[in-house]
């Protein structure tokens, strides 16, 4: 009924099952650099990775624009923030978030639009870049925005085959505050039940019990996070006592996985793959885990891939044929 309605009311693009719906706008290059995209999804802001501006809006007000009816907004104040020096090993875009939120002030950044640049910047993929951004809500900021850079742009000309113009601040351009962030301060973090406000480092969280791993879920497996998953469980001892489960972002990703034996190397090891678009909450029925996801259900702990690569157990796989088939 609803892709019925969907057609009716003149939408081109439909994708059923698609797994997580913004992963799939930049992998079918339906937005690119320097466009405008608005979603009620909280995983709309990883569009800043790719240097897009990803606004997150109410169910009513997307109603509105899809009637043709235009929308006032205020545009919001803008932070700076640059990032210098190297980070360490296996922090990810996301654990950079939370470390720059602590050092910058949530106050600072609620309600404003976030720009990140500078020389650190280049030591990121579009993939951690998105990770990076995606994160956004847990500040309450209005937008996130990674600035154009050479090493940004030479990966963007290789993924996205239509024209595109790039964002750049404009040269008077005022902030409410401008800092520099130091890439070594950030470590691997984990947040737990209850809200990202009581985040931690994982050294601080240690020896905190874990019987289940969710890798997957609102853009958190990408195919380059399927492989530092692999090469982090190729290393370590299976727990008899942990289950993992992984959901790919979208088909293209499972497709992908499965031609490179990502998937396979995985499978072999005790891990159990999902059709994309399976649901966190749904799969775990209320049961507590370890997930990966923006958000997570109620008991839950939230963590990058790396860290929660470290678990996983025996499973099975689910079959190549049911890519075509909705997600349960």
């Amino acid at each position: 009924q609803l892709q019925e309605a969907a057609t009716q009311a003149g939408v081109s693009n439909i994708i059923p099952g698609a797994g997580c719906e913004i992963a799939e706008l930049v992998e079918r290059g339906l937005v690119v650099p320097g466009e405008l995209a608005v979603s009620n999804l909280v995983e709309v802001h990883r569009l800043g990775g790719i240097g897009a501006l990803g606004l997150r809006m109410t169910v009513r007000d997307l109603a509105e624009l899809l009637r043709g009816k235009a929308l006032s907004l205020t545009v919001p104040e803008a932070v700076r923030v640059d990032l210098t020096g190297q980070r360490q090993t296996s922090v990810s875009g996301r654990d950079v978030f939370f470390t720059l939120r602590r050092e910058v002030g949530r106050d600072r950044l609620a309600g404003r639009v976030l720009e990140i640049g500078g020389e650190g910047l280049g030591g990121f993929s579009l993939i951690e870049r998105n990770q990076l951004c995606a994160q956004g809500a847990h500040a309450g900021l209005a937008g996130v925005i990674c600035l154009p850079d050479r090493a940004g742009v030479a990966e963007l000309n290789q993924r996205i085959v239509r024209p595109y113009t790039t964002l750049e601040p404009e040269k008077e351009a005022t902030y409410t505050h401008r800092a520099a962030f130091d890439l070594a301060h950030a470590q691997l973090t984990v947040a737990p039940p209850g809200g990202v406000d009581r985040w931690r480092t994982v050294g601080e969280a240690s020896g905190e019990p874990v019987s289940r791993v969710v890798i997957g879920g609102q853009g958190s497996c990408s195919l380059a996070d399927l492989r530092t998953a692999v090469d982090i469980i190729k290393l370590r001892r299976l727990s008899p006592n942990v289950r993992c489960d992984l959901i790919p972002n979208s088909r293209a990703v499972y497709a992908d996985a499965l031609r490179a034996d990502l998937a396979g190397q995985l499978v072999d090891a005790g891990v159990e793959l999902h059709p994309p678009g399976t649901d966190v909450a749904a799969l775990l029925a209320g049961r507590p885990a370890l997930v990966t996801g923006i958000t997570a259900p109620d008991g839950c702990w939230r963590a990058g891939v790396p860290v929660a690569a470290t678990r996983p157990c025996p499973a099975a796989a689910v079959p190549p044929e049911r890519l075509c088939a909705h997600p349960p």
